[in-house]
Parts: structure tokens; C-alpha cells; sequence
């Protein structure tokens, strides 16, 4: 015989409400607050890893604007001062002209100005021309700035930039007043002399004019830049950290703390001009508001807790009275046959108690075997869905994604694809079997960002379904079959970038999607087969297997009305159609849903 342990022989004499408040109690608070702070403790680590990873690409975003315009005032001066009407103009030598023909040359150089750059780029402020006859042509924005000084940096920027030869040169001496100027020779088209210089002023402005536009489409105000010249000249810095220190950054990309707060420093060079520019990420202003709902959270999960407790011990004092009370009636029992006509007073659940008595031996007899074979079935069922809705490629395919990423340290993408991985495959072995049209599209967007890793440059997807439809119900694994058939079967074969979409529109009884992608098309034998699946050869029924099991479990949930329809796009593509009911109780099993929806619009239409 086993020999009890000292806790087996203390649980065994103790009663049902110290068994609560001794150790169930404890038990079952330590368990919650563990899995809830270590739950918490996830999620604001994977949220603190999406905003700094949004944080980046919004810093990258600026940099590439603040290039894209440098690139756009180069092509704006290059196309400007190779113009064969200025060029003919800087030819003209002033001194020998008429007024008449000298107001003709000012009216047409000051027309090539507005018509070329001006109307096109609000930040410059000035444009200043001269020519090999000392002639100049001189253009300010701001009145308070006068022409002497215009033309003094113009001949002083000139002389600089003709060993470019006709390749801009930015100075910095009006940085002061925030101007920075582009000055080049002007060249001959015909024979390349140099035929004159032009200086074009623009302001730093175009800087804050940036972060505004980010800011509006992000939201975020925590990203800020700084550039510097090689020399460790400081153009523009609204980053809040010194110069002094920026500059001693050693990294591409580095944590720093400045002032008590801590920065993502990253540091680039920018592809159209010699400038240092640095992007910092306040991380500090960043995770404040999440930082501070999570002590909240906490703090919220410790009064749960002790709410928790009290309610639980409250609860065994109850539980623990009514068990009394209802021993005390069974001991009072003296013979079985009376045992089986226990009475209580009580109209609480423990009359319902003794009412069952009677039936409770074969009643447990009869539900073990019947919840025993019902689980196995449905396990089976479970099991057999999953096996059928998940594609074992897409699963060895995504396995090899993942260990190409692992080849190539990409860290981040290893964790974003496993997630998304986890989070299809706990969806499809666990989730509910109708979910929310919200749901369907994140899981459609888990699973197109794994075969976007599959296809980094080839495929671009949409998702154009409307807010309003996002609250409808439907079952689960509608959208990626079809997705995965687009990829494989359509847009895989295409050559240049391949696109696939999904939109939605609302009907007056139903919810209507279509996939659409730019591939080759459904061949006329598919659309043929999927039109009649019963109809085709044992050995052909295989194929296009996904489509079809869809097109018949909306059948089967919902009626005829619904369903599935393939179709190629007039001008190339395929188009996959899908219909589903209007539903929003997915408490309801589908097709009692959808009678109700019907009901329901049939009531208001007779109203």
C-alpha cells in the first residue's frame, strides 16, 4: 500500500473551504497573475518592437524625401540652364542693346524663371544669373534681402563652381538667414565654354515642410534630423541633441542617451549632395504613452487579483454552507431506498441536485460514452479540416523562408514570419469557424506577407475591402485558398511585378468579394471543371481541389444563392467571385443565421 504524503493527509482532513482558502485560492491567483503579466509582458515587448521598426521606416522615409527633393532642384537647374532660349539670352551683351530689346531679354529670362522652377518649387528663393558680359539677372523672394548681396555670392559661388565643370555647388553662406544656395556653370550646348553662372537659393523650410507631411500621414512627432557638412558643419538640427555628440556617432545606426532621454541614432550620407544626415528616434517621447498604460495595467491586474480573491473566498464560505447543509440531509438518510428520495428545501441548484439522483449512475454511464465517442469524432473532424484547409507547401514552403532568413540574420523578419505563421495555424486548428470579415483580412494579410518573402520583388497586394463591411461575419479560410491559387497558379508566371487584390462591396442581401490578379488566367478547362466538379474525370478532380471545396461549403452552410465564381478578366487576369450572406450573429450556427438575417429583412421590407 502507497504511503500518503503529509500534504495528500492534511488536504484529506481538511474541509472544502479551507481547501479553497489554503490552496485552490493562492493556486489560482499566482497562475492568473503569472499568465496575465507574462501575456502583458509579451505584448509591450512586441508592440515596443513594431513601433521602433515604424519608427525606422518613418526616419528612412524622410531621408529619402529630403534626396528626392535635392534630386528634383538638380533636374529643375540642369533643365533650366540647358534651355536654347536662355542660353541664346545670356549670349546678349546688354551694354550694346536697346532698352527696348534689354526689356525684351528681362521679360523672357524672368518668364524661363517662373515657367521653369519658380511655379514648381515653393522653397526657392531666389534665382541669380549672370554671363560672360558681366550682365546679371537677379530674382528675390524676399524683399528685406538686397541685390548686392545676391550678386556678391553669385560671382563668389561662380568662381567656385567652374572647376565642377557644370556640376552644382552648394554653399552655405547665407545659412544663417536658413537659405542654402546650388550654383553651376552655364554651359554652351554647342562647343561647352562656359557662357555664364546661376545661383539658386532655397530654403530650409522644404525641411519642416517634410516632417509635417510625415507627420500628418503617421502621426508621430518623435522622428527628427540633422545634417551636417563633411567638416562637421551644422546645416539643420531638430533633433535635440548636440552637434558635438552626433558627430561622434561610430554606427550606421546607434543607442544614445542625451539629457535623460534615450534616441535611435542613425546616420546616412545623402546620394545627391555631400551632407551627413542623421535621423533620430525619440525613444523615450515614443514608448511614454505605452509605458504608462502598462503600469495601469498592472495596476489594474493587482486590483483584479484582490478583487478575485475576495470574490473566490466569499464564494467557498457559500458553497461550503450549502455542502454542509446537504450532508447533513444525506446523514439523515437511514436506508438506500429512502437515499434515493432525498428532499431539500432549498430551491437552489442543490435541489435540482437531488431530483437528479435517481438518474445520476445511468445518466454518467450513458454521457462518458457519448462525450467520449463525440470527441473522438469531432477531434477526427478537426483534425481532417485542418489537413484539408491548410496546404502542406505553403507549411514546407514558409519552413524554407524561414531558414533562408536565419542564413541571412534577418532577425526581425524571422520573428514576424513565425508569428504569422503561428497565428494561421492556431486560426485554422483552433479558431472559431465564423470570425469577422476584420479577422479573415488579417489573417489573408499574415498570410501574404509569408509569400511576399517568397516573392520580394515580384508581388504587390491590395486590400480595398471597405470599413463598413469589416463587422459582417463569414466562415474562416475563404480568402486564402484563393489568394494562394492567384500566387501559384497565376501571378508566379507573369514576368515584371505581379499583383493581387481583394475588394468588397455590399449588396442589398449579401457581401460580395473579388480576388483579382494580373497572371496568366484560369486556363478554360479549370473554369469548365470548377463550373461542373462533379462532371470531371476521377483523375482531374484533384486539381483546383481549394476552389471547389469552397464553392461547396458555402453551398452547404448558407444555400445556392451563395457561392464561388471564376472567371479570366477582360484584359488578362483572373477574377475570383465570392457571394456570402449578410451576417453578424456568429453565435448562430451559419445557416440559421442566415434564415434569420433573411427574416429580419424581409420584416423591414413589409414594414
Amino acid at each position: 500500500m502507497r504511503k500518503e504524503h503529509f500534504l495528500e493527509r492534511l488536504l484529506r482532513r481538511l474541509p472544502i473551504r479551507k481547501k479553497l482558502t489554503y490552496f485552490l485560492i493562492p493556486v489560482l491567483l499566482l497562475t492568473y497573475l503569472f499568465s496575465c503579466g507574462t501575456v502583458l509582458s509579451i505584448s509591450v515587448h512586441e508592440t515596443e518592437g513594431i513601433i521602433g521598426g515604424q519608427g525606422e521606416i518613418i526616419a528612412n522615409q524622410k531621408v529619402r524625401l529630403i534626396d528626392n527633393y535635392l534630386s528634383q532642384l538638380r533636374r529643375e537647374s540642369e533643365v533650366f540652364v540647358n534651355d536654347e532660349l536662355l542660353q541664346s539670352l545670356l549670349k546678349e551683351d546688354r551694354a550694346i542693346l536697346s532698352d527696348e530689346d534689354r526689356d525684351r531679354v528681362d521679360n523672357q529670362i524672368r518668364l524661363l524663371k517662373y515657367n521653369t522652377i519658380i511655379n514648381y518649387d515653393e522653397w526657392v528663393t531666389g534665382i541669380s544669373l549672370s554671363n560672360t558680359h558681366g550682365d546679371e539677372y537677379i530674382w528675390c523672394a524676399d524683399p528685406e534681402t538686397s541685390k548686392e548681396t545676391l550678386s556678391a555670392c553669385l560671382h563668389a559661388y561662380g568662381e567656385e563652381a567652374k572647376a565642377l565643370d557644370g556640376e552644382p555647388l552648394f554653399s552655405y553662406g547665407r545659412l544663417d538667414d536658413g537659405v542654402i544656395s546650388l550654383t553651376r556653370t552655364v554651359k554652351n550646348l554647342n562647343d561647352g565654354s562656359p557662357i555664364g553662372a546661376i545661383t539658386i537659393d532655397f530654403s530650409l523650410g522644404f525641411l519642416k515642410d517634410i516632417s509635417e507631411f510625415l507627420e500628418s500621414n503617421y502621426g508621430t512627432t518623435d522622428i527628427h534630423v540633422a545634417i551636417m557638412t563633411p567638416d562637421g558643419k551644422e546645416i539643420y538640427n531638430s533633433t535635440g541633441i548636440p552637434a558635438e555628440r552626433l558627430l561622434r556617432t561610430q554606427k550606421d545606426t546607434e543607442n544614445i542617451s542625451v539629457n535623460n532621454f534615450d534616441y535611435k541614432v542613425a546616420h546616412t550620407a545623402s546620394e545627391y549632395i555631400d551632407w551627413n544626415v542623421y535621423t533620430s528616434i525619440n525613444e523615450t517621447e515614443l514608448f511614454r504613452a505605452m509605458r504608462n498604460s502598462t503600469l495601469v495595467m498592472f495596476f489594474l491586474l493587482a486590483v483584479s487579483a484582490a478583487v478575485s480573491f475576495a470574490a473566490i473566498q466569499l464564494l467557498s464560505t457559500s458553497i461550503s454552507g450549502q455542502f454542509g447543509g446537504f450532508i447533513e440531509k444525506i446523514r439523515a438518510t437511514e436506508t438506500p431506498e429512502k437515499a434515493e428520495l432525498i428532499q431539500v428545501d432549498s430551491e437552489d441548484e442543490f435541489k435540482e441536485l437531488t431530483d437528479a439522483y435517481n438518474e445520476m449512475i445511468l445518466r454518467i454511464n450513458r454521457l462518458i460514452d457519448t462525450v467520449y465517442s463525440k470527441e473522438l469524432l469531432q477531434k477526427d473532424a478537426e483534425i481532417k479540416a485542418f489537413q484539408a484547409q491548410i496546404n502542406p507547401h505553403f507549411l514546407y514552403n514558409t519552413l524554407d523562408i524561414i531558414n533562408g532568413l536565419v542564413d541571412l540574420g534577418r532577425t526581425e523578419d524571422i520573428k514576424r514570419t513565425v508569428i504569422a505563421l503561428a497565428n494561421l495555424m492556431r486560426m485554422a486548428l483552433k479558431g472559431a469557424e465564423i470570425q469577422t470579415v476584420r479577422e479573415c483580412c488579417h489573417n489573408a494579410e499574415e498570410f501574404m506577407f509569408i509569400e511576399h518573402l517568397r516573392y520580394p520583388d515580384k508581388l504587390i497586394f491590395l486590400n480595398e475591402i471597405p470599413e463598413s463591411m469589416m463587422d459582417y461575419c463569414m466562415p474562416k479560410l475563404i480568402f486564402q485558398p484563393v489568394l494562394e491559387n492567384a500566387i501559384s497558379h497565376g501571378v508566379s508566371e507573369v514576368i515584371g511585378k505581379g499583383m493581387v487584390g481583394i475588394f468588397g462591396k455590399e449588396e442589398e442581401d449579401a457581401l460580395v468579394f473579388e480576388i483579382r490578379d494580373n497572371g496568366v488566367g484560369f486556363p478554360e478547362a479549370v473554369l469548365e471543371r470548377l463550373r461542373r466538379p462533379d462532371e470531371a474525370p476521377p483523375g482531374e478532380r484533384k486539381k483546383n481541389i481549394g476552389l471547389v471545396n469552397i464553392q461547396r461549403r458555402i453551398q452547404l452552410m448558407y444555400g445556392a444563392p451563395y457561392g464561388l465564381t471564376a472567371q479570366n478578366g477582360e484584359n488578362g487576369g483572373a477574377r475570383v467571385i465570392i457571394r456570402l450572406p449578410k451576417i453578424r450573429n456568429a453565435a448562430l450556427p451559419p445557416i440559421e443565421a442566415a434564415e434569420t438575417e433573411r427574416r429580419k429583412n424581409g420584416e423591414t421590407a413589409d414594414r
